[in-house]
């Protein structure tokens, strides 16, 4: 939060909310998405699950995206699941990435659907699917065993080696 006292959180929120464009230096917006993470009001949190609805084909709100998908794993309010669930379906690996690793930061107990939802997940690239398989480490999911146990023996040692840690769990 001292790194961004010079922000306080209403002007953090104008930012976030602003066309990047119109910015006179866009990267304050990924900056208010940051300084939005170590806030604790319902405005802020409301802001940052505004923020996964940016559009994705300006750079500037795409890694915005990026920041509040990962802001809302710091603040571990549960009411961000259902947002971070849509990211799932994103076609920016790195939204995907944060969205997954927010679920887990959050802790929250998963219905069935949201557990088959974060298992679809695993159909990418090794990075994604790696992530995949230490969110159901971290939230002790048994709804993806059969897809993760099969990918102990893959070629990617990142992938077979979480998928290990899983299954030793």
């Amino acid at each position: 939060d001292v790194l961004f006292e010079g922000m306080p959180e209403e002007k953090a929120l104008m930012y976030l909310r602003a066309d990047p464009e119109k910015l006179d230096n866009p990267v304050d917006k990924y900056m208010a998405a940051t300084k939005l993470a170590a806030c604790h009001s319902e405005r802020s949190l409301d802001g940052l699950i505004e923020a996964v609805g940016l559009n994705p084909e300006n750079l500037i709100n795409r890694i915005t995206r990026r920041k509040a998908l990962e802001a809302l794993g710091r603040r571990k309010d549960k009411k961000s699941l259902p947002h971070l669930f849509n990211a799932l379906c994103f076609d920016d690996e790195p939204s995907v990435i944060n969205a997954i690793d927010s679920i887990a930061q959050i802790g929250e107990p998963l219905t069935d659907e949201q557990c088959n939802q974060l298992i679809g997940a695993i159909d990418s690239s090794d990075a994604q699917k790696r992530c995949v398989i230490q969110a159901h480490t971290r939230l002790r999911l048994t709804t993806g065993r059969h897809r993760i146990t099969a990918l102990e023996q893959d070629e990617n040692p990142l992938v077979s080696g979480a998928a290990c840690a899983y299954a030793a769990q």
